[in-house]
């Protein structure tokens, strides 16, 4: 995911639902660049992003804002 805003999400429930407000991933790999996460809310875990398996690699300017 790159050069992109993910803002004003929102995940609410219970296990998995309530997770990752403004992005979940459960997979091999991701990449952010250029992403702002902003706003965004989970009632469980990870307000701006949440990963259940695989990697995620953070590079160039990823601004989480919540």
């Amino acid at each position: 995911i790159k050069d992109c805003s993910i803002l004003g999400n929102s995940a609410v429930g219970n296990g998995s639902n309530g997770k990752g407000g403004g992005l979940y991933f459960s997979g091999s790999s991701l990449l952010l660049r250029n992403v702002l996460f902003n706003g965004n809310l989970a009632s469980q875990a990870g307000s701006a992003f949440y990963t259940t398996s695989g990697s995620v690699v953070v590079s160039e300017n990823v601004v989480v804002q919540d």
